[in-house]
């Protein structure tokens, strides 16, 4: 009887303790309950908007699709919020460049289908011909396609993928050494081009992009570097694009100084110039034709960025006279190796393009102070870089007036200017420019003393030198440490080649020169201003 009644109590507090765990889980199950005023039970708002408009939002944190760092994140929220990242309207632009993850593009493309707008393939050597012909099929409305230097693929894989996409207007082929005069006629024939970039491409011929130039009528870029095919008929007929804004015919030998100033003129025009402006050959002596009168009706006037580095003795002082005249608009022009090119010339397309911002004039032998005065002038405002390497008429002079005048030039390069001495690096020292960051002198090591680069030194306020690693037995790069303000190159080793130094600066100004024994360097104004300046000396 007593061992029946203690099992039995036993027993029941067995239950007893089960019965607590089991109310102990349900009440960990089910959450606590919420006041109403506080938090509704019902449906996220979130949820009860239309799908396109969560859409709609999703699209904005993530940058439309290509932030996929933030799209991830969006799809551990909640079960529907993963359902929306999956959503192939989110995925507009797919980027591969330089990578060979073939399966992940496959499956991205899948997933996107019909809204994939922009494909990024450049430098993908590894695609195999099942995946690009699956790219038409899986994605037909691709409008911005980039093959850049995807050397794996082949002509008839080319032509079937282009075939097949109809919508494109942006497209890049630079350096696909595929690409041919029948792939442009393909590109062309919808006349729905808007970019074109066959930089490099050694198998186009000028055939194929007068074709591309005549019907596509909206082409506003066109990139032709390195082909050395254009020529003035080409030229010519580009007249007749009037929405065309950048235009890079560099290293084109066939071009000549009247053919490059009929590009910029009205295509009824043309028979008129040619009467007034006799043929000539670029081994005559007078390369100089006289300017257009006002009678003719400029063309390219949305004209923003051209390149015409390289085009022999082509570029004079006429066609920068045309330029000026004709392209109001011109923020950017490169003109390397213009032999001929003077600075009448460059005061000119400074007085008619006022809206300059980057200016290369490389290699232009003849151009000198005037030069940079003129740009000064009528482009201080908007211009912030200038690149004139190898001009032996610049000297410090000019250089001081072009700083003085432009307030927002972040970089100058003046490699090789045998003109530049320590006076550039006296004024930098009292009186620098307030946006400059880099300075390039290399191959000025001849004119700039170790004297100049020690009174510079000794203006710069407590400098502090950091020590690195030895990156080179003849280059090593210091960095904590300090040093006097009156030290000297001499008391620094002659194998040291980066040295930074700080000083109270808002802006890093880095100064580049290429001795082992003259460092580059960075100044900063006397008066205290918030931040830090970065000086870095390196030698080359």
């Amino acid at each position: 009887m007593q061992m029946d009644t203690l099992s039995s109590l036993f027993s029941l507090g067995y239950r007893r303790r089960a019965a607590k765990r089991v109310e102990r889980a349900e009440s960990l199950e089910q959450p606590e309950p919420v006041n109403q005023a506080q938090d509704s039970t019902g449906p996220s708002p979130f949820d009860s908007l239309p799908v396109e408009v969560q859409l709609r939002v999703f699209a904005f944190c993530c940058d439309g699709g290509n932030d996929l760092k933030m799209l991830g994140r969006l799809a551990k929220v909640s079960c529907s919020w993963n359902a929306l990242s999956r959503s192939g309207d989110l995925i507009t632009f797919i980027s591969m460049a330089r990578k060979d993850k073939v399966q992940v593009l496959a499956t991205l493309a899948q997933r996107s289908g019909g809204f994939l707008r922009h494909l990024d393939l450049r430098g993908c050597t590894n695609m195999s011909s099942s995946y690009i012909k699956q790219i038409p099929t899986v994605c037909p409305n691709i409008r911005f396609l980039n093959l850049s230097r995807c050397n794996s693929i082949t002509s008839a894989q080319l032509i079937s993928v282009i075939r097949r996409l109809p919508f494109l207007t942006h497209v890049d082929l630079s350096g696909l050494r595929c690409t041919s005069d029948i792939t442009l006629d393909i590109l062309s024939r919808p006349g729905k081009l808007v970019s074109l970039d066959v930089s490099y491409c050694r198998k186009v011929k000028a055939s194929g992009l007068k074709l591309v130039v005549d019907r596509c009528k909206n082409l506003a870029s066109l990139y032709l570097s390195g082909l050395g095919i254009a020529n003035d008929s080409l030229l010519a007929a580009m007249s007749h694009l009037s929405s065309l804004q950048q235009l890079d015919i560099a290293e084109s030998d066939d071009v000549t100084s009247r053919g490059l100033q009929l590009a910029f003129l009205e295509p009824s025009t043309h028979s008129q110039f040619l009467a007034l402006v006799p043929s000539y050959t670029d081994t005559e002596e007078d390369m100089h034709l006289p300017a257009p009168p006002m009678k003719f009706m400029p063309a390219l006037t949305q004209m923003t960025n051209i390149n015409l580095s390289n085009l022999s003795l082509a570029v004079t002082d006429d066609v920068f006279t045309v330029l000026a005249w004709s392209t109001p608009n011109l923020r950017s022009i490169i003109c390397r190796n213009a032999l001929t090119l003077t600075d009448a010339g460059v005061s000119r397309l400074a007085e008619g393009c006022i809206q300059l911002e980057n200016v290369d004039l490389g290699g232009c032998v003849l151009v000198g102070d005037a030069g940079l005065l003129a740009l000064g002038l009528c482009c201080g405002k908007k211009l912030s870089v200038v690149r004139a390497p190898f001009c032996p008429r610049i000297s410090s002079e000019g250089v001081r007036v072009l700083l003085s005048l432009c307030v927002l030039l972040t970089t100058l390069t003046l490699d090789s200017c045998a003109g530049i001495d320590d006076a550039l690096l006296k004024m930098l020292e009292h009186d620098p420019c307030p946006a400059l960051h880099t300075l390039d002198l290399y191959g000025c090591s001849t004119s700039i003393t170790q004297a100049g680069i020690a009174r510079a030194l000794a203006a710069v306020n407590k400098p502090i030198v950091q020590q690195q690693q030895l990156i080179h037995p003849h280059r090593t790069l210091i960095r904590r440490g300090s040093v006097d303000s009156d030290m000297t190159l001499t008391e620094l080793n002659d194998r040291i080649s980066a040295i930074k130094l700080y000083s109270k600066r808002e802006k890093e100004l880095v100064i580049r020169t290429d001795s082992a024994s003259v460092f580059n360097q960075v100044f900063g104004r006397r008066a205290s201003t918030s931040g830090l300046m970065d000086i870095l000396f390196r030698a080359f």
